[in-house]
């Protein structure tokens, strides 16, 4: 596993070692976000996603988010936005909120986009969204130190730990607004408020 500190001089070569991660089958990146340490990968590896699976003790069954710099390519995957979505995302997107919805391809896509500059610009680079889990065992609290979240994954390690300092959120997680139905429904609370969602749909 490599490690680097991230920094405003090391930002680049970081992007670019993941980026060449992300192109090889089954690598599992390590990666901070505004919210939260995240285990992801490339939203359609399937080696990597039983990865994480095994790393964080996860039932195989629940699905995971996906991260995007934009809705585009959400919806080149088959995301359905509808028109909450729509005016959810232009007015609290990037942040700390989780939208489901419809996908093509029957059944829900969860996704967000962070606000959190490395990752919109990695994410940009590879030209597809990421899939992400917080990173720690399933059922326990995540964390907001790169060293807390590598120690929880208890000798199951990623490919990558890029280390980002404290996130400032202090590990409080994204808000998740279910919009696959005719109702707004919050499924998790977070930093994004319901009164805000439900302002922006107004």
């Amino acid at each position: 596993m490599k490690k680097i500190i991230l920094e405003t001089e090391t930002e680049n070569s970081a992007i670019e070692e993941c980026l060449s991660l992300l192109k090889i089958q089954g690598s599992v990146l390590l990666l901070p976000t505004e919210t939260v340490y995240g285990l992801m990968c490339s939203w359609n590896d399937e080696l990597a996603i039983r990865r994480i699976e095994k790393m964080k003790r996860r039932d195989a069954n629940k699905n995971f988010q996906l991260l995007s710099d934009d809705i585009e390519k959400i919806e080149r995957i088959g995301g359905i936005l509808n028109d909450a979505a729509l005016k959810i995302c232009w007015k609290l997107c990037p942040g700390p909120l989780t939208l489901v919805i419809k996908s093509t391809h029957g059944g829900t896509i969860g996704f967000r986009i962070p606000k959190y500059d490395f990752l919109l610009k990695l994410i940009a680079k590879f030209g597809h969204p990421l899939t992400a889990t917080s990173a720690n065992i399933s059922g326990e609290p995540p964390y907001a130190k790169a060293a807390e979240a590598l120690v929880s994954l208890d000798k199951e390690f990623p490919d990558i730990l890029i280390d980002g300092g404290l996130i400032p959120s202090g590990a409080l997680a994204s808000t998740v607004v279910d919009l696959s139905g005719d109702e707004i429904k919050i499924i998790r609370k977070g930093l994004i408020s319901e009164d805000e969602i439900r302002k922006a749909v107004e």
